[in-house]
C-alpha cells in the first residue's frame, strides 16, 4: 500500500476487513512500525508500546466502514494509537522518566532502528531528547512527537488528538517552551 490515494486507502481497509490477507499485511507493513514510533515516544516503554499498537490494530478491524477517507488511514490508525496510549498512561498514572532502567532500552532501540551508523555522542544525545520528551505533559508531547518526528501539521495532529488546531498550537508553543528550557536555551 505505497502512497494509496485516501480512497484507495478505504478500499484497501474494505478489503481487509473482508479478510483479504495480502490487504491485512499491506496495511500492517505501513502502520506498525510508525504507531509502534509513536506509541513509544509516548509511552516510554517498549512492553506498553507493543500493546498499544495491537489494541490499536484491534480497533481499527473493528472500526468496520467507519473510516470515511476524509484524511489518511496513518492519521485514523494514530487516533487509536493515541487514546490507547492514554488510557495506559491512566492506567499506570505515571508520566515520569525512570532514569536508569529505560537507557539501554533506548540505546538499543535506537540502534537497531534509526541511528545504528551515527557516533555514541548521537545516541547519547536522543538519550537526552527521550529524556526531555519524557518531562513533558502527555498531550504536549504527543503533539511535539506528531510534528516533530512525523511531520504532521497542527490541523493533522488536531484530528488525530480529537482536539482544534488553536489548541495543538498552543501545545506545540508550550512543548518547544518546555524543550527550550529543558536545553537550557535562553528565549530571544
Amino acid at each position: 500500500m505505497s502512497e494509496l490515494s485516501w480512497l484507495g486507502e478505504k478500499e484497501e481497509l474494505q478489503c481487509a476487513l473482508r479478510g483479504d490477507v495480502r490487504s491485512i499485511k499491506r496495511i500492517v507493513t505501513k502502520l506498525a512500525k510508525p504507531g509502534f514510533h509513536l506509541a513509544y515516544k509516548t509511552l516510554l516503554n517498549v512492553e506498553d508500546a507493543e500493546d498499544c499498537v495491537q489494541e490499536s490494530f484491534y480497533q481499527l478491524w473493528r472500526s468496520n466502514n467507519q473510516f470515511q477517507a476524509k484524511s489518511s488511514l496513518k492519521t485514523y490508525f494514530f487516533r487509536f494509537v493515541f487514546n490507547s496510549s492514554f488510557l495506559i498512561l491512566k492506567k499506570r498514572k505515571e508520566t515520569i522518566w525512570h532514569d536508569l532502567e529505560n537507557y539501554n532500552e533506548i540505546l538499543n532501540l535506537n540502534i537497531n532502528s534509526t541511528i545504528f551508523d551515527e557516533s555514541f555522542d548521537r545516541i547519547l544525545s536522543s538519550i537526552d531528547v527521550e529524556k526531555a520528551l519524557s518531562m513533558l505533559v502527555p498531550s504536549q508531547r504527543t503533539a511535539i512527537i506528531l510534528w516533530a518526528y512525523f511531520d504532521y501539521s497542527s490541523q493533522e495532529i488536531a484530528e488525530i488528538m480529537g482536539s482544534n488546531k488553536n489548541a495543538v498550537d498552543q501545545l506545540l508553543f508550550r512543548s518547544k517552551q518546555h524543550l527550550k528550557h529543558y536545553f537550557g536555551e535562553n528565549d530571544k
